[in-house]
This record gives structure tokens, C-alpha cells and sequence, in this order.
């Protein structure tokens, strides 16, 4: 796949993701469930997917941008 189209899906999963959070109402974000056993809010679940958000920058910039620049 291309870098473009690579950069594209990014962006429509940025939007669709900012859109989902921004839409909930502000009593969900303390809802609480399980995940994998585990306990969690979906304050939690938010600050997990920035969280993953960063770490896939940070594997871009080790292992791709060396290879570009």
C-alpha cells in the first residue's frame, strides 16, 4: 500500500475515533466494564487508545523515517 493511502486510513480512523469520544454523552464516561477480565471505564478505554496512538508513532519514527530521511 502506499504511504498516501496508509496516511488516509489514519486520518479516517483519527475522525472516526475523535467522533465516537466527542459524541458520548458525559455520564458514559464513567461507565465501567470488564475487558479481557479486566475492569475498566470508558475514560480508561479512551486514555488506552491515545496511549496505543503514540506507540505507533513511536514505531514509525524507530523503524520507517530512518529509511525515508
Amino acid at each position: 500500500r502506499s504511504l498516501d493511502d496508509l496516511l488516509a486510513e489514519y486520518a479516517a480512523v483519527r475522525a472516526a475515533t475523535l467522533s465516537l469520544l466527542l459524541g458520548l454523552p458525559p455520564a458514559a464516561w464513567v461507565r465501567r466494564g470488564r475487558v479481557n477480565g479486566y475492569a475498566c471505564s470508558v475514560r480508561g478505554l479512551a486514555f488506552h487508545i491515545a496511549g496505543h496512538e503514540l506507540h505507533h508513532h513511536r514505531i514509525v519514527r524507530e523503524r520507517y523515517v530512518p529509511l525515508i530521511g
